[in-house]
């Protein structure tokens, strides 16, 4: 980075822990009182900004001991609660109640520094209102092969009854008959350890008392006043929700600990109620209701997000999301999306941001082992690579699509080819090729297009400046592809293309007879069966994209409405006074644009089935010798290229060196080439070729004699009754 740019790198996504819980809280003060009744100030450090707990009001908050300071049959009352956004602290006031005897003995042994509860923000906007939002996961997996949600993992097809109860959810998860107590020794053997692991950060005892525990020979499922019963479920498993036993849907007196929260990070648990109060009736289900997590956390297909799909490839959504980003000059900014909903509230702190440096110290290739530090310590600056990396650690998890100010540097390829990043994103929408050089792609970055269209992931180029949405696609049997408009990339995967090479300077007076080439081919397609012209089989046009001929050739193209293409080159960077300095003309559908210094890389990727060559100066000439060497090296089949104008023009431009070639012997066996190329002055002429090229009677290939001059006369080659005009041309 350049000295004095500060790079900011603000991230208001992918939070660590989830935003509707809190760090653990730990005890402050601890005070007995009657009735094995403790009073305790609890104080909560370090809550992160973004918890809703800050927002949502008090009354939604909970307190909620840790799982198995309420297995051994400890609850609590929220006396006073005092939450600080400013100083990202909290301090709850509360009663610990010991429920059973193994739950008084260890209030007892709790002491300054315990770590015994959670905050919870049980924020209405969050509950679950819809069955379906439930059920639609039941069969779906993680990205590690767990359930994203079932409620038989002991392999029993119990499902719960779900009933909508107040506007939301409600799950009654049926209990197992047992009712369980603990063994008293081992209980009471085991206190200790227990309280001291409630010292300790990260450590988890709850799956040791389960060893603990026995059935209660005898015992009803029904509380009574004097003592908690302990209940199961089947096991059961959640990953993209939080749920919490419903105490009002039990029956009236009857109350679950307040360790009843379910975190959405736990692996087939979740069975063990502790249950008590004064029931008449047994308790047969644990009704639960559930809160749904930040939308990257959910684990939701893109398939399931009917409103992200259409806005995708909505041009004016997407211009729009960008817009609200409000960039600043030299800034760089990305964000991941994965609702719909946020794709049209985006606001500019959604962005994950940072300045940029146009000339980075970053290593150039070729890259040694000594340079990764400084290329990862780069790379790490990006806005993009906290975005990755909350993928690879499971932070988000639902799939989604990416905004980028540019289109992703090949370096972060190993990142964004990775298994757990493919399998997140969906589409990358970038408004700028390279950060360096504008609107033109390296080599290396084409090649990058290809392998992230290779692993399903979709890439648009979002043109604010022309309100055009463009999405990349491969050109059938091809290693590149061209940006199209979404609606025709169907359209381009299987085209027939055309392509018009001729000079920058000069656009000729041929647009009249390229209309009538093109009317005629698309009419031609009613008469003839060839895999490249058959009952609608899609045309297409392709040209440099600047002006002069090129802009004659797409002007037309979109006049009879074919695809219009351009592969343009950044010829504005030559410092050579003898170039004529190209924009690309307003008449193309799609493109792919180039670097100067990857010139002959753009040649070869045009990719013409029918070449049509108009006048031209030093680059047309080079263009006709390309499709020479593509026929002479089997790249391409042998087809028909036209050639337009006199025949004096093309016979001072071409026999001579054809000749020379033939006379120093240096295309042997190459010399049939010259009866692939056909000089025609009228469409006519043109469509009388192409008819008897897609009818298979065309005279072209090696098992054909080459031509004297180089090339066909198509006049000559009606007058002598050896081409036969066209039969359903009706033009000039």
């Amino acid at each position: 980075m350049k000295e004095g740019l500060e790079v900011v790198m603000v991230n208001p996504f992918f939070n660590q822990p989830y935003d509707l819980m809190s760090p653990d809280g730990m005890i402050e003060t601890i005070v007995p009182r009657e009735g094995g009744v403790y009073e305790a100030v609890v104080v909560f450090d370090d809550i992160p900004h973004y918890f809703k707990g800050f927002d949502c009001g008090k009354e939604h908050v909970m307190f909620n001991l840790r799982s198995s300071v309420g297995q051994v049959g400890v609850t609590s009352r929220l006396l006073d609660l005092d939450l600080v956004k400013g100083r990202l602290m909290g301090k709850a006031r509360v009663e610990l109640v010991g429920l059973t005897e193994p739950g008084r003995a260890l209030l007892g042994l709790l002491g300054t520094g315990a770590r015994i509860a959670k905050l919870f923000a049980a924020c209405p906007e969050r509950l679950v209102r819809d069955p379906e939002y439930l059920t639609r996961m039941y069969g779906k997996h993680d990205r590690n092969g767990s359930p994203l949600l079932s409620f038989n993992m002991d392999g029993d097809h119990v499902e719960p009854r779900i009933e909508r109860t107040d506007g939301h959810v409600i799950a009654y998860l049926p209990v197992l008959p047992e009712v369980y107590r603990y063994d008293p020794e081992k209980i009471s053997s085991f206190l200790p350890t227990l309280a001291l692991s409630l010292m300790k950060e990260g450590v988890s005892v709850r799956s040791l008392l389960g060893l603990l525990m026995e059935v209660d020979e005898g015992q009803p499922a029904c509380p009574n006043a004097s003592e908690m019963i302990l209940l199961k479920t089947h096991r059961w498993q959640l990953k993209t929700m939080f749920a919490r036993v419903a105490d009002y849907c039990l029956e009236e007196n009857v109350f679950h600990t307040t360790a009843s929260l379910h975190q959405p990070d736990t692996d087939g648990c979740c069975d063990i109620y502790g249950i008590y109060g004064e029931g008449e009736d047994e308790v047969r289900t644990i009704p639960h209701e559930f809160f749904t997590l930040e939308y990257y956390r959910e684990s939701v297909y893109f398939s399931d997000r009917k409103l992200l799909q259409e806005l995708s490839i909505n041009p004016n959504a997407i211009k729009a999301a960008f817009e609200r980003a409000e960039l600043q000059a030299g800034e760089v900014a990305a964000t991941f999306l994965v609702k719909g909903e946020q794709l049209l509230n985006l606001r500019k702190t959604h962005w994950i941001r940072s300045l940029f440096d146009p000339n980075p110290n970053f290593p150039k290739p070729p890259i040694s082992r000594h340079d990764i530090p400084i290329m990862d310590a780069s790379i790490a600056q990006t806005p993009l690579y906290p975005i990755l990396q909350a993928i690879e650690d499971d932070i988000i998890t639902s799939q989604g699509i990416l905004l980028s100010t540019h289109f992703p540097s090949p370096y972060m390829k190993r990142f964004l080819l990775s298994e757990r990043v493919r399998s997140c994103l969906r589409a990358i929408y970038f408004l700028y090729p390279s950060h360096r050089y504008g609107k033109f792609f390296s080599h290396d970055d084409r090649a990058f297009l290809m392998d992230l269209s290779n692993n399903a992931i979709d890439i648009f180029w979002v043109m604010t400046d022309e309100d055009k949405l463009l999405q990349y696609t491969p050109k059938k049997g091809k290693d590149c592809g061209l940006f199209l408009p979404p609606t025709q990339i169907g359209q381009f995967y299987d085209t027939t293309l055309l392509g018009v090479y001729g000079s920058v300077a000069v656009e000729g007076n041929f647009e009249e007879d390229l209309q009538y080439i093109l009317e005629g081919l698309l009419e031609m397609r009613n008469h003839v069966n060839h895999p490249q012209l058959y009952p609608d089989k899609p045309l297409g046009l392709v040209t440099g994209g600047g002006p002069g001929a090129m802009c004659l050739g797409n002007r037309v193209a979109k006049k009879v409405g074919i695809l219009s293409c351009g592969n343009v080159c950044d010829f504005s960077s030559s410092s050579h006074k003898n170039i004529n300095k190209e924009e690309p003309n307003p008449y193309l559908d799609g493109l792919m644009t180039y670097r100067l210094d990857k010139l002959i890389e753009r040649q070869a990727e045009f990719n013409l089935d029918l070449p049509i060559i108009l006048t031209g100066g030093i680059g047309t000439d080079f263009e006709y010798s390309l499709e020479e060497v593509r026929m002479n090296t089997g790249s391409t089949n042998p087809r028909p290229i036209i050639l337009v104008g006199t025949k004096e023009y093309w016979k001072a431009k071409i026999t001579h060196r054809f000749q020379q070639n033939i006379a120093s012997k240096t295309i042997r066996n190459a010399e049939w080439i010259s009866n692939c190329f056909y000089q025609v002055e009228t469409a006519g002429q043109a469509l009388a070729v192409y008819y008897a090229y897609f009818t298979n009677t065309l005279r072209l290939g090696p098992f054909y004699e080459p031509i004297q001059d180089g090339f066909y006369s198509t006049k000559e080659l009606m007058e002598s009754k050896t081409l036969h005009p066209y039969p359903f041309y009706h033009g000039n």
